[in-house]
């Protein structure tokens, strides 16, 4: 099964944007990420079709089973 964590990002226009991070590690906290979109935020990290990231909506982890079926 593969984890990705995935962070719904608020922008400055109103909308939003996921930010997708698929290398994790297996203890990775809720305070860590917390403190991931902080520093996101204050220091201006990403501009996103023209407007800045102003805070995380929300932030989950998805895991998705693959089954090859051809190799």
């Amino acid at each position: 099964m593969k984890t990705t964590l995935i962070i719904v990002l608020n922008l400055a226009n109103g909308k939003t944007k996921d930010l997708s991070i698929s290398a994790l590690r297996a203890d990775l906290t809720a305070e860590e990420v917390e403190k991931a979109v902080s520093k996101i935020v204050s220091t201006k990290f990403f501009l996103i079709d023209n407007a800045e990231v102003t805070g995380c909506k929300k932030a989950f982890f998805r895991t998705v089973e693959e089954k090859a079926i051809l190799a």
